[in-house]
């Protein structure tokens, strides 16, 4: 547990946002090295980050469809899904924040992909192809600042 708290640290020291995305539910710090990319959603942002060389695609899906329906707090790393993940890994942030890591096996012709949740509402993945694929994934997950709501904030 210990390495991931020391990978998480540097990874969060070695992301420089070059710009920020705004987002309903927060900011987006687009690390150096990567471009972002916008796509369309119905009910939701979804678009991705084209990072390093190869390129490592990191694609997202920020806010939530139903109105009144509340989030799962582990987001896509939920277990009572179709597609339950094969593991979970709690992060902790050095700002105190937590980000839920896991990996979701094959479904149908949809490849294996890492997950990372820094809030119930926001997931980054990746096709996992190599490792530099996984760091890109932290490395954006961990630039990514939620919304704190006004109620937390008082």
């Amino acid at each position: 547990m210990m390495r991931w708290a020391i990978c998480t640290l540097l990874l969060a020291q070695a992301a420089k946002p070059v710009r920020s995305v705004e987002f309903g539910e927060g900011t987006l710090g687009v690390p150096e090295g990567c471009t972002h990319v916008e796509g369309r959603g119905i009910d939701s942002a979804v678009g991705h980050l084209e990072c390093g060389k190869p390129v490592s695609k990191i694609k997202y899906d920020i806010g939530f469809a139903s109105p009144g329906a509340k989030p799962e707090i582990h987001g896509w790393c939920t277990a009572n899904t179709d597609r339950p993940p094969a593991r979970r890994t709690e992060l902790r942030t050095p700002d105190g924040r937590t980000v839920f890591v896991c990996d979701l096996p094959v479904y149908y012709k949809d490849p294996a992909k890492l997950v990372a949740v820094p809030a119930p509402n926001i997931s980054f993945y990746v096709d996992l192809r190599t490792p530099s694929d996984a760091t890109w994934l932290l490395q954006v997950a961990l630039a990514f600042q939620p919304r704190v709501p006004a109620k937390a904030a008082r």
